[in-house]
């Protein structure tokens, strides 16, 4: 290869031009303005003739021209979709678009289309022959219908930049789930968005078990709506009756689907707290109602949600294995810790007086409920106010302002004195101090005796007229 006479190029400290012999190509030499050491071009080898151009389809030229409005929008926010194509690098462009990750918007879609529609159809060019001397012009492409044809990429690409990248499960569409709000001794509170009860699945999976005891359905079973009722100042009564009218007994086999089938909607409750999600109740627990709260959002965003109190820890658990699945941690959680509000004692007692009572007793881990005594001062209505308690680990006593409990794995004797229908109770620990408690009626203590005589390791029981006795 011939060396030219003289190299021009410009340093690439002050940009100023530099004039050297070409015997100096590819060596070093120093700017007579900075003073700079820099290198002199190298001489390039000439280029090869161009080869003919191979045929290229449509599609795949209104890709690469989607991918240059993409890029162009993500850069500067606007584009317009019927400018001319820019020149670009081929090989470059298939790279990017190997890496590209975001998905072709509706609106893109339609460009795409439009560009399809106003992209003229190529046409085979004549051969001419050059003349001498002439440099070659480059092979015409050939006609599209005897070119191959490669597969459009657009959509490929799209498919692979929505694909969620592996060890990350992504679930677009979010099926319904319930969450454990708390575990105490009123029961199981279970939370789920309110716009959920539009799904009739959800609806019906709630388990055919009783949901107060937790045990298979017998005989005069019944089958009744949730009432997300809050709003209203006769709560209970509206719930009640609500329920009553919408009630069913269940004979055979029960289905909770059939049953969101054949119930209309709630006509006392808006939409959608109107459609019913039926729940099973067996003939001990017929006068007991779920305790079921709407909290309603004003937002756009979300309509609210619904809170329910299963008192059955057996029953929550199988609802939960239904909707989340037995892998997901709220059903770990309710096997763990569920276990100790599980007591068919404290089932039988009504809805009312499971909630008071859960305002000053909390279960310990692993804590079981016998029995509860009422002050015999107040009436049955207000049940669970006050009263003496019993678990299989303590004696409760609360009344007004006082609270307090003893262990039952220590000595203890209790003193009993009668007086006409009620019995007045008092309890004296090992090394303590004498701890009045109040009258109860002469059925519940037979209750709380039967319990503490069943739990007691070390129990005394001194009578007035019939003095020391001893209970183990």
């Amino acid at each position: 290869m011939a060396l030219p006479a003289v190299i021009k190029f410009d340093c690439p400290g002050c940009r100023q031009r530099i004039r050297l012999p070409g015997e100096a190509a590819g060596r070093r030499a120093r700017c007579g303005s900075c003073k700079e050491v820099v290198r002199v071009p190298a001489l390039q080898a000439p280029k090869p003739e161009p080869k003919p151009a191979r045929a290229v389809n449509v599609d795949e030229e209104l890709g690469d021209f989607l991918s240059d409005m993409l890029s162009e929008d993500r850069e500067f926010g606007t584009h317009d979709a019927f400018a001319p194509p820019k020149k670009f690098d081929r090989a470059a462009r298939q790279a990017a678009r190997a890496r590209e990750t975001d998905e072709l918007s509706e609106e893109d879609e339609d460009a795409l289309d439009a560009l399809r529609e106003r992209a003229p159809e190529p046409e085979p060019a004549a051969r001419a022959k050059p003349a001498a001397g002439a440099p070659r012009p480059p092979a015409a492409p050939a006609p599209a219908s005897q070119a191959a044809t490669p597969a459009p990429r657009v959509a490929a690409a799209a498919t692979a930049a929505a694909a969620p990248p592996a060890g990350y499960p992504v679930d677009a569409n979010p099926g319904p789930f319930l969450m454990v709000r708390s575990i105490s001794a009123v029961g199981i509170r279970l939370c789920f968005p309110m716009e959920q009860l539009r799904d009739p699945r959800f609806r019906a999976s709630v388990p055919g078990i009783c949901v107060f005891s937790g045990k298979p359905l017998g005989g005069n079973a019944y089958a009744r709506p949730m009432v997300f009722n809050n709003q209203h100042e006769d709560g209970d009564e509206l719930v009640r009756m609500v329920e009553l009218r919408n009630e069913k007994a269940i004979r055979g086999k029960y289905s909770a689907a059939a049953f969101v089938e054949e119930t209309g909607l709630l006509e006392e409750l808006p939409p959608p707290l109107n459609l019913a999600m039926p729940y099973a109740v067996s003939a001990g627990h017929h006068e007991s109602s779920l305790a079921c709260e709407a909290h309603i959002s004003n937002t756009a965003a979300h309509a609210g949600y619904c809170e329910v109190v299963i008192p059955s820890p057996e029953a929550a658990l199988a609802w939960v294995a239904a909707v989340n699945g037995i892998c997901h941690e709220s059903f770990a959680l309710l096997q763990q810790k569920g276990s100790r509000v599980s007591s068919e004692a404290w089932t039988r007692l009504p809805q009312s007086t499971r909630d008071r009572i859960g305002m000053w007793c909390t279960f310990r881990k692993g804590e079981h409920f016998r029995a509860y005594a009422r002050d015999s001062h107040s009436s049955e209505k207000d049940a669970g106010l006050g009263g003496i308690l019993v678990t299989d680990q303590r004696l409760v006593f609360h009344l007004y302002r006082t609270t307090w409990s003893l262990p039952l794995s220590e000595p203890l004797t209790l003193f009993v004195r009668a007086r006409n229908a009620t019995f007045g109770l008092a309890a004296l620990p090992a090394g303590g101090e004498m701890r009045p408690m109040c009258n109860v009626l002469r059925g519940d203590a037979a209750l709380l005796f039967d319990a503490l005589e069943a739990v007691a390791e070390n129990l005394k029981v001194e009578t007035e007229d019939e003095g020391l006795a001893e209970a183990a």
